[in-house]
C-alpha cells in the first residue's frame, strides 16, 4: 500500500461511541481526487450497517499506521460541508461537557432529510466570473482572446442567462463543447462551480426580483427603561456579553428584542431567538415578521421534513437572518451571529431530557461567547442559576420594572376552599367572578395543570383505586372516550363499570382535570360563551393551537381553560380575570427545584391578565392560604422569593453554589437495580480515593426515583455534588474509565452512560446540571 496516497478520515457515526471511527480514503477513488472536508457527510460501514457520519478530520497515512484493518469510506455525500466549523466545534464541546456520544448529538444539527444516505444531486455549472455578476463587462483584452464563433456564442449565452449562469448539461445540448469552455475559462471570463442541490435552490431564489422596501416598520415607542436596556445590549455589538433581562410580565421584553435587532442586524448578520415551546413560535414569529417582513425563519420539530430542510438551508445561506426556534435551533449553522436571545429562559423545556441532556439556555451563552456577540436571557421569573450569575457579576442585570399596559400588576385574591363545595373544581366565588367578567364582555383564563376528567377512579365500597399495572402511578379517567390512561407509560384501558376487587358498581371519580372543568364551565356560562380548552388532549398540532388562540385574540367574551401550555408568554389584551383552580398541586415535591418551579408557574399565570386597557384580577383557590409560597405569591415579589431561595441553597451547598450530576439507573428487577447501584457507588468511592478528592465531592444515595417503577422497569438515583466543577469532572471522568464487573451478566451496560437498554438487566445514564433531581 502506498501510504502517500492514502488518507485516514475520522468520522462521527450516530452510535453511542465517544470517539470518532477511522476509515481509509483513497483520492484515486474520487473523480476530483478531493478528500472529504470537515463537516461533510460520508457513508461508512459499521458492523455491516451503512450509516451516514460526519467528518471530523483527515490525516495522511504513514508507515506507522496500521491500515490493514480499516474499512474504506464508501461514499462522500457532500462537496460542500453542511456543518460550519463553529457549529461542529460547539457540538463536540457539548458532547464532552454532557458526557454523551458526539455522533448521536451531531444528528441534531441536520434536518431529518439529510440524516440519510441519499446523495444530494450535484450539478456542474459554468458561470461568468464574480465581477461580471456584479455588472462589470469583461475587458476588451480578455474578449479579444476569443477565437471562433462558438466561443463568442457561448459567452453571449452566459451573459444573457438569468443570474449569468446555465446548467452545464444544457449548454452541451446547445452544441457547446469542452474546447469552448476551456477557452473562456483560460481567458478569465467564466469559472466552473460545483453546487449542491440546496445551493441551487438558493440561487434560483436570487434570480427573483426583490420588492423595494422602505425598511422595517417602526416599532412601539420605548419607555426610558426599555431604551436603556436596548442601549446596553447594542453597545456590546461585536463582542461577547451576557445579559439577564429581568422584566415583569407585560413589561415589553419582546419590544426590547425587536429594537435591539433593528440596531444589530446588518447585511449578512444573523440573530437567533430561542423559545421553550413550539406553541409559542406562531405568536412570536408574527411579531418579528411584522417588524422584519420576509426575513424571519422558523425552525422546530413540528415542521414537516421538507419544511425543516428548506428552513435549514435558508439559515445556512443567510437568506433569512432572523431565526425563531426551539432548543435544537442552537445547533444550526450560523456563521455571523449578531445576537442570541433566550426568551422565558427559566423554562424547563430548554433542558433535553433524553440522550444528550443539554440545556439550550446554557449553550446559548457558550455559542455567543464563541461567536463574539451579545446574548440576552429574558424572563419575568429568572432561574436561580441565571440570577446568581447576575448577582456575582458574570451576567449584566437589566431590569424592566414597569408594565407597558395602562395598569400595573393584577390584583391577587385568595379563595380558601378547604371547607367549600366545588363543582368541577370551581368554588362559588370563582364562578361569580367568571360570570361578572363575561357580563362586562371581557375574557377569563382558568388554569388547571391536570388533564383528563379526574386524576383517579375510586370504589366507594372497598376503597380500590385504579392503578397502572406497569407503573407506580394511578390511572387518569378520560370520560370523552371512556378510558383509563397512565400518563407515564400511556397504557390505556376501557373504563370499568364494576370494581374489579369487589364487583360493586359504586365507582366515582376523585378530583378534577381539565375535561371535568370544561364540562362545569360550559354549564356555568351557557352555550353562547365558548369554553376553549387547551391541553395535550385537545391540541394535536401547532396549527390546532394557533386556531384556538385566534378565537381568543378576536376579543369576544370567552373562557380559556388549560394547563401550563397557557402560562408561557401568551399575550391576550382582553383577558382580565385568571382563576387558578388548584394552587396546592404545585407545592409538594421533594425535588430540589420544586418551590422555584411552583413560584415561576403561578407567577407566569398571574402575568397573563391585565395586559391591555383594563385592570387584571387573579383568584387563587387554595386549601393552604398560610403556606409560605402562597404568601409570597400574594406579595407579588418574585425577586425576593428568589433571593431567599438562593440563600437557602447557599446554606445547603446546593446548586447553583455547587456542581451537580445525577446518575439515573433502571433495571428489570429491584434486585438488579440495587446490585447495579451498589457497584456504581463502589466505583465512585474507588475514584474518589484514587484521585484524593476528599471532602470536595459527596455521593448521595442510592435511593428510588420519584416514580420507582415505570414501564415495568425499576428506577433509582445517585446524586454527585461537588464544590467545584473541575472536581465533579474528575469524578465523572474516573467513573467512565472504570472497568465493568466481570461477575455481572451484561455489565458492560455500565460503560454506556447516556444510553439505556430496555432488555438489559441494568443500565444507567448521566445527567449533568440536572433540572429534575428525582
Amino acid at each position: 500500500m502506498d501510504h502517500a496516497q492514502i488518507l485516514i478520515v475520522e468520522v462521527w457515526v450516530p452510535l453511542p461511541f465517544r470517539t470518532p471511527l477511522s476509515y481509509l480514503f483513497d483520492p484515486a477513488l474520487a473523480p476530483d481526487g478531493a478528500a472529504p472536508r470537515r463537516g461533510a457527510r460520508v457513508v461508512v460501514s459499521v458492523n455491516n450497517r451503512r450509516l451516514v457520519g460526519i467528518v471530523d478530520r483527515t490525516s495522511q497515512a504513514t508507515a506507522q499506521n496500521d491500515c490493514s484493518r480499516l474499512r474504506p469510506v464508501e461514499t462522500v455525500l457532500d462537496t460542500i460541508p453542511l456543518l460550519a466549523e463553529q457549529t461542529l466545534d460547539l457540538m463536540l464541546w457539548t458532547a464532552r461537557y454532557y458526557c454523551s456520544a458526539a455522533g448521536e448529538l451531531l444528528q441534531l444539527a441536520l434536518p431529518p432529510a439529510l440524516r440519510t444516505s441519499s446523495r444530494l444531486q450535484q450539478s456542474r455549472e459554468w458561470l461568468t466570473v464574480r465581477y461580471w455578476r456584479l455588472g462589470r463587462a469583461p475587458t476588451e483584452e480578455a474578449s479579444g482572446q476569443l477565437q471562433g464563433r462558438k466561443q463568442r456564442e457561448l459567452l453571449t449565452a452566459l451573459q444573457t442567462a438569468p443570474a449569468h449562469q446555465i446548467e452545464h448539461g444544457h449548454l452541451r445540448s446547445l452544441g457547446f463543447g469542452k474546447a469552448q469552455f476551456t477557452a473562456l475559462e483560460t481567458a478569465g471570463l467564466i469559472e466552473e462551480v460545483i453546487m449542491d442541490e440546496l445551493a441551487m435552490e438558493a440561487a434560483k431564489g436570487e434570480e427573483e426580483p426583490q420588492a423595494a422596501s422602505d425598511g422595517p416598520p417602526a416599532g412601539h415607542t420605548l419607555n426610558n427603561e426599555q431604551k436603556a436596556t436596548v442601549e446596553a445590549i447594542v453597545s456590546s455589538d461585536g463582542k461577547f456579553a451576557a445579559f439577564l433581562l429581568d422584566g415583569l410580565t407585560g413589561s415589553g421584553k419582546t419590544e426590547v428584542y425587536l429594537a435591539a435587532l433593528d440596531r444589530l442586524i446588518a447585511e449578512g448578520r444573523q440573530a437567533l431567538i430561542l423559545v421553550p415551546e413550539i406553541s409559542l413560535t406562531p405568536q412570536l414569529t408574527a411579531r418579528f415578521e411584522k417588524r422584519f417582513p420576509g426575513l424571519v425563519c422558523v425552525y422546530h420539530s413540528g415542521l414537516t421534513d421538507k419544511q425543516r430542510l428548506l428552513a435549514w438551508n435558508d439559515i445556512r445561506l443567510k437568506k433569512k437572518p432572523v431565526v425563531v426556534g426551539t432548543r435544537s435551533a442552537i445547533f444550526l449553522s450560523f456563521t455571523q451571529l449578531a445576537l442570541v436571545v433566550v426568551d422565558e429562559e427559566h423554562d424547563s423545556s430548554f433542558k433535553q431530557q433524553d440522550n444528550c441532556r443539554f440545556n439550550a439556555r446554557d449553550l446559548a451563552v457558550v455559542r455567543a461567547s464563541n461567536q463574539s456577540c451579545p446574548v440576552v436571557l429574558g424572563s419575568a421569573t429568572p432561574s436561580l442559576e441565571s440570577l446568581q450569575n447576575a448577582e456575582s457579576g458574570r451576567y449584566q442585570l437589566l431590569r424592566l420594572r414597569h408594565r407597558t399596559a395602562a395598569f400595573a400588576r393584577p390584583q391577587i385574591e385568595l379563595v380558601n376552599i378547604r371547607s367549600r363545595k366545588l363543582t368541577g373544581g370551581l368554588s362559588d366565588p370563582a364562578a361569580r367572578a367568571i360570570l361578572d367578567t363575561l357580563q362586562a364582555r371581557r375574557q377569563v383564563l382558568v388554569f388547571l395543570n391536570r388533564r383528563g376528567y379526574a386524576p383517579a377512579l375510586f370504589c366507594q365500597s372497598c376503597g380500590w383505586i385504579a392503578g397502572c399495572s406497569r407503573c407506580d402511578s394511578r390511572m387518569t379517567l378520560h370520560r370523552h372516550d371512556a378510558s383509563l390512561r397512565c400518563h407515564h407509560c400511556d397504557l390505556r384501558l376501557r373504563l370499568p363499570t364494576n370494581c374489579p376487587e369487589c364487583t360493586s358498581g359504586s365507582l366515582v371519580p376523585l378530583g378534577s382535570g381539565t375535561e371535568h372543568a370544561e364540562e362545569a364551565l360550559q354549564a356555568l356560562v351557557g352555550d353562547d360563551i365558548p369554553v376553549i380548552r387547551v391541553d395535550r388532549d385537545t391540541i394535536g398540532s401547532t396549527s390546532a393551537l394557533h386556531d384556538k388562540l385566534e378565537l381568543v385574540k378576536a376579543g369576544e367574551p370567552c373562557v380559556l381553560l388549560g394547563t401550563q401550555m397557557l402560562a408561557k408568554g401568551h399575550d391576550f389584551p382582553d383577558l382580565t380575570l385568571a382563576v387558578i383552580l388548584d394552587a396546592d398541586g404545585a407545592l409538594f415535591s421533594g425535588d430540589l427545584r420544586a418551590s422555584e418551579r411552583a413560584m415561576q408557574l403561578l407567577t407566569q399565570v398571574c402575568g397573563r391578565v391585565g395586559r391591555g386597557e383594563h385592570a387584571g384580577r387573579v383568584l387563587v383557590q387554595t386549601r393552604l392560604p398560610s403556606h409560605p409560597l402562597i404568601a409570597q405569591l400574594l406579595a407579588q415579589d418574585y425577586r425576593q422569593f428568589a433571593l431567599n431561595e438562593l440563600e437557602l441553597r447557599r446554606q445547603l451547598a446546593m446548586p447553583p453554589y455547587s456542581s451537580m450530576a445525577v446518575i439515573r439507573a433502571e433495571a428489570a428487577s429491584e434486585a438488579h437495580l440495587q446490585q447495579g447501584l451498589a457497584l456504581l457507588a463502589s466505583q465512585l468511592k474507588t475514584v474518589m480515593t484514587q484521585q484524593h478528592l476528599g471532602d470536595g465531592v459527596t455521593v448521595h444515595g442510592p435511593f428510588p426515583a420519584v416514580l420507582a417503577r415505570k414501564k415495568n422497569r425499576h428506577h433509582g438515583l445517585l446524586w454527585l455534588i461537588a464544590s467545584k466543577r473541575a472536581t465533579l469532572r474528575s469524578l465523572i471522568t474516573g467513573l467512565m474509565s472504570q472497568p465493568a464487573s466481570p461477575d455481572r451478566p451484561r455489565s458492560r451496560a455500565l460503560q454506556l452512560p447516556g444510553r439505556t437498554g430496555r432488555h438489559q438487566p441494568f443500565s444507567w445514564s448521566l445527567d449533568i446540571d440536572p433540572y429534575e433531581t428525582l
